[in-house]
């Protein structure tokens, strides 16, 4: 397996075969860095989007299975690697799906089947939730952004399927709306009601689900975390949403003495307030019929998954064919009891000296960033002083968990998948809301070891890089300083940056939602970040399609940080280590740098996921990552001017970099 690993991973490294050196780096820069790969690469049928992240996430997830299926068919030498062989041996039983039909889920059926009156509605919710079943809305547990010592109660607007509000209020999406409800019907017919009560049913669920679609927030507005915060004491809640039944509500989640909760959005619940108590029961009853069904789709026997994928796989997304099972068993065991699985991941992915590597990559990268903010001429003293100690107080986890998740508690069968996936779910949530007023633990981790990505966590001050991120083509032990700095580099700049993005900066050292900034930096701050949504919000994904600049703005903000701060320590890194001038594959270390950073966005997306995309993701696609950051340094036209037949980028823009 070690051979087989090296091996994927070479073929998906940094590479200059994946350049198209025939184009002018002034003129599709692009292109230019990974031409010959966007012609070579084909999006697989069973994909919707191709680029770097995917093809190491299909290089772990063969890593995955063969962590899952050892555990699975060997004797297990611990309850972890038990855990995982029943969750997977469960998972792969397609015969037993296919003799049990809908019968797993019939003890949740009968629960929505004989509600006798909407007023049941509130303990019903809270007991859907706890298996993972969210109707209407949500509720979740995490720090206190006011207060982020504790763990507090969240309350967010939900209740939709399709992928964004849009779908269902927007003209284009008016045949795939029409589609929806004919998937529904499907869904309800395979269940087994008649044809014509199914298309009732299914009309039903579309109505309500409309409904709530017209009040909820945009993608946007949710950006806006002052606006989400709207904490209300239990009284306060019961006094405003008495019909809804929120104190019923969060009892039957476990959360029985809570003094208060933090109501997302409250114009929207002050829509379900009077919503709910008005609907018909047998409506009710369809539309939490088919959330059950939507939610264990990929749980059941394969009509019904089929049915799934057809609608939301290739009619949504554009994907071709289905993933194989054993991807979607693994993925779902990473999604479930992800600690558990990662325990045994980096027993064997993860050494001491790729830890080593990353504690310096990340101590140089920070050292930068604070270089750049001493020198920053449109910001006070004052204010940089501040920005300084956060950057300081910025808490890394580099690898996996100091501890992993206990889950000697948690037990599994080989034979029952809808339960293993309730069981594991109700896990998960119980012990959250077990926390709910207790003091927050920031040793716990938001992604699992194998994870192909990173984050910042703004109410804890905190980047986190997970395990999986730690190999080609973001990083690599034999790679020269410009490669790994422009990657992994890049990634830990881009983290660094989102606590200083257009939200990240609201956020105090310590993680609480409070503001440190002098009024006239922050109004230069803000101007700043006009132009960078304007930019990218110019930017053409498609004809008639263009990136949603204050969607993205963060991301964009990080992109463009990201790349400054680790070029800067690549030159740090450089000049300390005494490097002498040299070329590799014909160029420099500063040529070489903004070639990898625009490979490491390579990628392509199907049109009809472009789309959904567009809508749904704060991140701007692949190609604007990998140009404009690039593009718009203010070192890019100084390192290629040799090697372009231009004089002047053809795609020009300002400097809009803020660090």
């Amino acid at each position: 397996m070690a051979a087989n690993k090296k091996s994927v991973l070479d073929k998906i490294g940094f590479s200059v075969k994946n350049m198209d050196r025939s184009v002018d780096p002034f003129g599709d820069f692009y292109s230019y860095s990974s031409g010959s790969w966007l012609k070579t690469h084909d999006i697989p049928k069973e994909k919707t989007r191709i680029g770097s992240f995917d093809e190491l996430y299909e290089a772990n997830m063969l890593i995955l299975k063969d962590i899952a299926e050892k555990c699975a068919n060997g004797k297990p030498d611990s309850h972890t690697e038990r855990l995982v062989g029943d969750f997977y041996s469960s998972y792969m039983n397609e015969n037993l799906a296919e003799r049990l039909k809908f019968k797993p889920v019939m003890p949740i059926m009968k629960k929505i089947r004989d509600m006798e009156s909407i007023e049941k509605i509130p303990s019903l919710l809270g007991e859907l939730a706890r298996i993972g079943v969210n109707a209407f809305f949500s509720s979740y547990v995490t720090s206190d952004i006011k207060n982020s010592e504790i763990y507090a109660l969240y309350t967010w607007q939900g209740g939709t399927s399709l992928p964004d509000r849009d779908y269902y209020l927007n003209p284009k999406f008016a045949e795939l709306r029409k589609e929806y409800v004919k998937h529904i019907k499907s869904v309800f017919t395979l269940y087994g009601s008649k044809p014509s009560y199914a298309m009732a049913d299914a009309k039903a669920v579309m109505d309500i689900e409309t409904e709530l679609a017209k009040v909820q927030r945009t993608n946007v507005e949710l950006r806006d975390d002052r606006k989400n915060y709207n904490k209300m004491t239990i009284k306060q809640i019961s006094s405003r949403y008495k019909k809804l039944g929120l104190e019923e509500y969060y009892k039957a989640l476990g959360a029985k003495s809570i003094s208060y909760a933090i109501i997302g959005q409250p114009e929207f619940f002050d829509k379900l307030e009077k919503m709910i108590p008005e609907l018909e029961l047998n409506k009710a009853k369809a539309y939490l019929t088919w959330l059950v069904l939507h939610t264990y789709s990929g749980l059941l026997h394969k009509a019904v998954y089929n049915e799934y994928f057809g609608f939301f796989g290739r009619k949504i997304s554009g994907q071709k064919s289905p993933r194989p099972r054993w991807k979607r068993g693994v993925s779902l065991i990473d999604y479930m009891i992800g600690e558990a699985l990662g325990a045994l991941y980096v027993k064997q992915n993860f050494d001491a000296k790729t830890k080593r590597k990353a504690d310096e990559l990340v101590a140089n990268v920070r050292s930068s960033f604070a270089e750049r903010i001493k020198k920053i001429d449109w910001m006070s003293e004052q204010t940089k002083k501040k920005a300084l100690d956060k950057l300081a107080s910025i808490n890394q986890k580099i690898g996996y968990p100091k501890k992993f998740r206990d889950y000697s508690k948690l037990l599994l069968k080989r034979d029952d998948l809808v339960r293993n996936f309730q069981m594991a779910y109700a896990f998960e949530f119980d012990r959250d809301i077990s926390r709910i007023g207790k003091p927050v633990d920031r040793n716990e981790w938001g992604m699992t070891p194998p994870t192909v990505n990173a984050y910042y966590n703004p109410s804890l001050n905190e980047i986190v890089f997970p395990a999986g991120i730690f190999q080609p083509p973001f990083f690599d032990a034999n790679k020269d300083d410009a490669v790994n700095y422009a990657c992994i580099g890049g990634v830990i700049g881009h983290e660094m940056t989102h606590g200083f993005d257009d939200q990240g900066s609201r956020y105090d050292k310590k993680g609480n939602l409070k503001g440190w900034w002098r009024k006239t930096d922050e109004n230069k701050f803000k101007s700043k970040a006009e132009k960078v949504a304007r930019l990218y919000g110019s930017l053409e994904v498609m004809p008639g399609l263009k990136v949603n600049g204050k969607l993205t703005l963060g991301e964009n903000i990080a992109d463009l940080g990201g790349i400054n701060i680790a070029f800067d320590a690549l030159k740090m890194a450089l000049k300390k280590s005494g490097y002498k001038e040299k070329l590799i594959d014909g160029f420099t270390q500063e040529q070489r740098f903004f070639i990898a950073w625009a490979q490491m966005y390579k990628g392509k997306a199907r049109p009809e996921e472009s789309k959904r995309l567009v809508l749904i993701d704060p991140h701007s696609p692949e190609k604007f990552r990998g140009l404009i950051p690039a593009i718009t340094h203010e070192s890019f036209q100084k390192e290629f001017k040799e090697l372009s037949k231009k004089r002047t980028i053809a795609t020009k823009h300002d400097n809009v970099n803020l660090w």
